[in-house]
């Protein structure tokens, strides 16, 4: 019994990140009362109190689907890496997901390897866990943003929207996500935002993130005056990881040469040597496109497998032996021993005025 139990203290990892939700919780409840949602709000506690003292997951990654429009060489999670079939995440598969989880924890991450708004019916997907209470999180290249896609973000009250712009100008932005075309995400970009406007909604916050690599760190100051002109909330400027579990050396060394930023980054040493430190894995859930439970956003093949949401109750597994076993041993898989991303990730975040 005492293993459902979430024990405060812990992990330093896991106490950043106690207070980070906390922090975060708190702010969504009082947003989502201003904002006449109180039972997003109610939610937002009810769930808090079941990731305190019932050990229930702080947020849970749903993915989409595995393909994408783009082909960017630093991808976390190349879907043509992928040695699992390719598939789009039905809306009926996608409703008895998010019931499910939907009653342990409050956010949902709507992206994992892939384009989210690849998937037709993600704007009914989005609107199912909207109108359960949840608080759902899109990550987008937003070249597939259209007019008819951002009508339908709007209406399901998606509440925050990633733009993976990576960069100010049209030679560094399309430099960085291959097969993009900065015009399209600019225009795109400020149809939402005007939309948001006319429909007197604050909803989806647009949050336009760069990447910091060689490519683009000499525009930091343009990106915030982008941020602006294009409408969105703020911006945020992340850390460059390099997919170190997917390829050998002799790729990340090309990779490392093209993009790794003169000014250094955070989550490798001066040498580029990945620095080991805790995640906060053990405490998020990972379900794959066709309901596999994986152990985090970098296991892209589910080699680490803890059984299937659409066959076996969500809690049952995440509370599982085997889920428990492998949480344990975080920090010491074959996986984690090439990861970097488990360091500080985030830079620096701008308000928009």
């Amino acid at each position: 019994m005492a293993s459902r139990f979430l024990i405060l203290g812990g992990s330093t990892a896991g106490i950043v990140e106690l207070k980070k939700v906390l922090r975060r919780t708190l702010k969504e409840v009082w947003l989502n009362v201003q904002s006449g949602e109180p039972g997003k709000a109610v939610h937002a506690l009810k769930t808090l109190f079941g990731n305190l003292f019932f050990d229930y997951p702080w947020s849970v990654q749903l993915e989409p689907c595995n393909l994408c429009n783009l082909h960017c060489d630093f991808c976390s999670a190349p879907p043509w890496e992928l040695e699992r079939q390719k598939r789009m995440l039905s809306l009926e598969n996608a409703q008895k997901i998010v019931d499910d989880v939907s009653r342990y924890t409050h956010y949902l991450w709507f992206w994992l390897a892939g384009e989210p708004f690849l998937n037709p019916q993600a704007g009914k997907i989005i609107r199912h866990a909207t109108s359960r209470g949840m608080h759902v999180i899109v990550s987008s290249n937003c070249m597939l943003l259209t007019e008819k896609v951002a009508e339908e973000v709007v209406d399901a009250r998606l509440d925050e929207l990633i733009v993976s712009a990576d960069g100010a100008s049209k030679q560094s932005s399309e430099a960085m996500r291959k097969g993009s075309t900065f015009e399209t995400v600019v225009k795109n970009i400020k149809f939402l935002s005007d939309l948001k406007r006319r429909k007197g909604v604050s909803k989806p916050q647009i949050i336009m993130q760069l990447i910091v690599s060689k490519k683009n760190e000499h525009e930091i100051e343009a990106f915030k005056q982008l941020a602006r002109e294009v409408g969105a909330d703020r911006c945020e400027f992340k850390s460059l990881g390099l997919p170190t579990w997917i390829y050998d050396e002799g790729v990340i060394e090309k990779l490392k040469q093209e993009y790794f930023p003169v000014q250094g980054g955070v989550r490798y040493t001066p040498d580029f040597e990945i620095i080991q430190r805790s995640c906060g894995w053990d405490k998020k859930a990972i379900i794959m496109v066709d309901g596999t439970v994986c152990l985090c956003c970098y296991d892209i093949n589910g080699k680490y497998n803890f059984g299937n949401v659409l066959e076996t109750p969500f809690l049952d597994i995440w509370r599982s032996a085997q889920r428990l076993s492998a949480r344990n041993l975080i920090g010491e898989m074959p996986l984690c021993q090439v990861c970097g991303a488990s360091v500080k990730t985030y830079l620096g975040k701008a308000q928009i005025k």
